[in-house]
C-alpha cells in the first residue's frame, strides 16, 4: 500500500509502528502530578488501547483555500464546553475482539476555552511513548498476534 514506506520509516523507532505506549498515563494523576512509584508500584494499571473518537466536524472550505485555512476554520468552531473527543479504552487485547470484547467509553475531552493556537517554537509538544514500554510492564500482551488485533480494529 501507499503507507508502506512510512511504516518502514517508523519501524526504525518501534517494532509496533502503528501503536503508542500508554503506561505513562498511570504515572501521573489527572492534574499531571507524579504519583509515587509510578506504574510498577500501581500494578501497571493502564489500558492496552485507547481510541479517540472525534466529535467536532470538519468545517467546509471553499475550493482553492490554502491548506492552513482548514486549521483556522476548525479552531474557529471550538467554543468553551465543546466536546472534542469521546475516549474509549480496552483493558487488554482480549477486550478488543472475541466473545469477551469490551471497549468502554471512559471519558471525554472537552474544551475549557476557545482554541488558542500555540506560537511557533512553543515548548508545548507531544512525546510519543513506544509500545515496547507497555509490553515491558505487561509481557503477556506483547505477542505479535495480539498486537495484530489492534491493527485489525483500525
Amino acid at each position: 500500500t501507499a503507507a508502506q514506506p512510512a511504516l518502514r520509516a517508523f519501524e526504525k523507532y518501534s517494532k509496533y509502528p502503528l501503536a503508542l505506549g500508554l503506561s505513562e498515563f498511570a504515572s501521573l494523576d489527572e492534574d499531571g502530578c507524579d504519583l509515587s512509584g509510578g506504574c510498577e508500584e500501581l500494578g501497571a494499571t493502564f489500558p492496552w488501547a485507547l481510541h479517540l473518537h472525534p466529535r467536532v466536524a470538519s468545517p467546509p472550505l471553499p475550493d482553492g483555500a490554502p491548506n492552513t485555512a482548514f486549521v483556522d476554520a476548525l479552531l474557529a468552531t471550538i467554543a468553551p464546553e465543546t466536546v472534542l473527543y469521546d475516549v474509549y479504552a480496552a483493558a487488554s487485547p482480549d477486550a478488543v475482539s472475541g466473545k469477551d470484547a469490551r471497549v468502554e467509553r471512559i471519558g471525554r475531552v472537552v474544551a475549557t476555552s476557545v482554541a488558542i493556537p500555540s506560537p511557533a517554537g512553543s515548548p508545548i509538544v507531544f512525546r510519543h511513548q513506544a509500545k515496547e514500554d507497555d509490553y515491558a510492564l505487561r509481557p503477556e500482551s506483547s505477542t505479535v498476534s495480539q498486537h495484530n488485533l489492534l491493527l485489525a480494529s483500525l
